[in-house]
């Protein structure tokens, strides 16, 4: 609400960004009103996953399983919501004012991981959480003052439900497993998958 600007974009306290990135986002939104950023995760200094795709839609957000920001008008931006993955649930909302596409401009939203990350250190509490948010999705598609999109809400959950199942079989096993790197090795391996059968 304090914000003076036309145009939002989320970002976390231990997130980083590209060289000249705020230079790319004006140039991207010369042509579109709203874009979405390219995000980069880093480990040790190293990159280790990205968002490849030129586009972002419904689809190859939910497969590629991690947060993809934008930025938008600021009216789009109805209310932060204050549950897990909320970043997410952002997204899917811009995604549903530009008729479910997103162009990806050349700007590094960059995710650092480590061992202090809410992921990290929450991770073991994620499948309760997104149990109750899958549950109540119409509640907070109406939040945001668009309730078309509560059965987006509803399946964006449940995606993430059905990895953090996977993940308490794992900490069963392994106490110390950590979510990012369980996660990071599911998904790097779908990719792998991917590319051997193209």
């Amino acid at each position: 609400k304090k914000s003076t600007g036309t145009h939002i974009s989320l970002m976390d306290s231990d997130d980083d960004i590209s060289e000249n990135y705020l230079k790319n986002i004006y140039k991207g939104l010369k042509e579109n009103n709203a874009v979405a950023l390219r995000t980069v995760y880093i480990k040790d200094e190293k990159e280790i996953r990205t968002f490849e795709s030129k586009e972002l839609d419904y689809k190859n957000f939910s497969s590629f399983y991690g947060s993809v920001h934008t930025v938008a008008p600021k009216e789009w931006t109805v209310k932060y919501l204050d549950v897990v993955s909320e970043d997410g649930v952002s997204t899917l909302n811009v995604l549903s004012k530009k008729n479910g596409t997103l162009k990806v401009i050349d700007a590094d939203y960059i995710v650092n991981l480590h061992d202090a990350s809410y992921c990290s250190v929450r991770g073991a509490e994620f499948t309760e959480m997104y149990k109750q948010c899958a549950s109540n999705s119409f509640n907070l598609a109406k939040e945001i003052e668009n309730p078309e999109l509560a059965l987006r809400i509803k399946e964006f959950y449940e995606d993430r439900l059905e990895m953090s199942r996977l993940f308490d079989k794992e900490i069963n096993d392994n106490p110390n497993a950590d979510y990012h790197n369980f996660v990071l090795q599911k998904k790097l391996k779908e990719d792998n998958s991917k590319k051997v059968k193209l």
